[in-house]
């Protein structure tokens, strides 16, 4: 939830003239519906992650970007599938990503 607390903040003090939410989870339908009940003109945009959806918190975003779109450019982005650390420790990538 400190998400959400961070946003409202943020919005009430004037610390940003745009808020973008990166996520699909729910409970951030009442933050967003507060920010625009105080503030109508304030932009907020959401980012869906890729595999999720959110129709409902999309419908009470400015804007929503379904990063389901973009899973051949996080492919590109992402770390070898090992990767050596100057310890010489060896790091593998979780084997549920892209």
């Amino acid at each position: 939830m400190r998400v959400a607390t961070g946003m409202l903040t943020d919005v009430f003090t004037k610390r940003c003239d745009i808020t973008i939410v990166v996520s699909a989870d729910s409970d951030m339908i009442p933050s967003v519906e507060i920010i625009k009940n105080f503030a109508p003109d304030h932009p907020v945009h959401v980012f869906v992650p890729p595999t999720q959806k959110s129709f409902a918190l999309a419908s009470k975003c400015d804007h929503v970007v379904w990063l389901e779109h973009y899973k051949a450019r996080f492919a590109q982005s992402m770390l070898p599938e090992e990767v050596e650390l100057t310890n010489g420790h060896i790091v593998h990538r979780p084997s549920n990503w892209l």
